[in-house]
């Protein structure tokens, strides 16, 4: 969830017209290849997304569930969208130009936010996620070492906040099925497909090659744990 407010949200409704239903001048094609070449989601196939709805609906879903950082990206090409259309009209109004500084400006604050507390989730490590809990097809062609070397560095990297390890208590969101030490001992297993030392290549021979696929479900049912803890802005520790 994105930490938009509504100092954001009203105005910019306001100028997009999604009171009607529909986003600028859009089309459903439009819309959804311009959603997908800014924060890559396909706002009608990605999961969660199937459900028909307006694109201004559409919209404020990606407000909903997305992350902060990709919901200011999306919002300010938005932006730059609407000036070029009211430009090219000769229809840009001293109101639109305050608005839009207003908006840009509180996107601002809330991206500077994101930096100050040291934790969100970047573009690259939210590709790495989709990669492997999807199962993507790059994914599913690695060999299982590639697969559980993509896997740690997933792991390691959604735990870490300012070079520490974050703290989620994971008795509580698995029912006591999974300990914090289950976390703790998954990551030195995979620490030996993540390094190229001769101990750890020996160390990986070691496993056999249903121990290798388990280790893979495993360790891509602990990525969804941490992905979704630390989405939904919960209070993130070291």
């Amino acid at each position: 969830m994105s930490k938009i407010n509504y100092k954001i949200l009203k105005p910019l409704e306001n100028l997009l017209g999604m009171e009607s239903g529909y986003v600028l001048d859009f089309s459903n094609l439009s819309f959804q290849r311009f959603v997908k070449a800014v924060i890559d989601i396909d706002i009608y196939e990605d999961e969660g997304y199937e459900l028909y709805c307006s694109k201004a609906n559409k919209l404020r879903q990606i407000f909903e569930t997305e992350s902060t950082s990709k919901v200011t990206k999306l919002i300010n090409e938005l932006l730059d969208y609407y000036e070029d259309i009211q430009l090219k009209n000769n229809s840009l109004t001293d109101y639109d130009k305050k608005k839009i500084y207003d908006i840009k400006k509180e996107t601002k604050k809330v991206d500077e936010g994101l930096s100050e507390t040291g934790y969100h989730i970047t573009k690259e490590l939210d590709d790495l996620f989709k990669l492997i809990s999807t199962r993507q097809a790059p994914f599913k062609k690695m060999s299982l070492d590639e697969k559980l070397k993509e896997t740690g560095n997933l792991i390691e990297n959604l735990l870490k906040k300012n070079g520490k390890y974050i703290k989620i208590n994971f008795r509580e969101i698995t029912l006591d099925f999974i300990e914090e030490n289950d976390v703790k001992q998954l990551r030195s297993k995979l620490n030996c497909f993540r390094h190229s030392s001769e101990d750890s290549l020996k160390e990986r021979n070691e496993y056999t090659k249903i121990q290798k696929q388990f280790m893979v479900e495993y360790g891509i049912t602990i990525c969804n744990l941490i992905y979704k803890f630390v989405r939904k802005d919960k209070s993130v520790s070291t």
